[in-house]
């Protein structure tokens, strides 16, 4: 059985389950400023969740996604729900975007959101994208959050 949670936070008054996504920046040179979170096939082609969409009994609460370089990371800490609709977001705005041939996009694309990217190109959906990272940047006190309220949308809203 799949696990939906890499890490388990545990403390006297909660236990909080972490998913981790980690982007290795020194390696993805035309990625260095963003952050990946996968891959858009299940939503887009089957409607399924992002994150939690396996069969399992560890629910993630809270997704990190890391920045790794070696002088500096950056890491954001994001409740579940946050991150799945800032993913759903852009799922759905860049499997709009014909590719450059002129063709429909795949259904099956890697999921990266701009951590700090000045685009001309979309600069609106990426800005927005990059608001909301920066407003969760090593932003720990989510950990801290009640479970109910990391996975209620109506707790969190995202900026425009």
């Amino acid at each position: 059985m799949a696990s939906n949670a890499d890490l388990l936070a545990i403390s006297r008054e909660q236990r909080v389950c972490i998913q981790v996504k980690t982007t290795d920046s020194d390696k993805q040179h035309g990625h260095s400023q963003w952050l990946g979170f996968g891959y858009s096939t299940g939503y887009l082609k089957d409607g399924r969740r992002i994150f939690n969409s396996k069969d399992s009994p560890l629910l993630a609460y809270v997704i990190v996604a890391v920045s790794y370089r070696r002088n500096g990371s950056r890491f954001v800490v994001l409740p579940v729900v946050c991150a799945e609709k800032l993913c759903r977001s852009h799922c759905d705005c860049w499997h709009s975007v014909p590719t450059r041939a002129g063709s429909v996009r795949s259904h099956s694309f890697p999921i990266y959101l701009c951590f700090k990217a000045e685009r001309k190109e979309h600069a609106a959906h990426h800005a927005r994208m990059r608001r909301n990272l920066e407003a969760f940047e090593g932003n720990c006190s989510v950990l801290r959050e009640p479970v109910e309220r990391l996975h209620d949308p109506q707790a969190w809203h995202l900026h425009q």
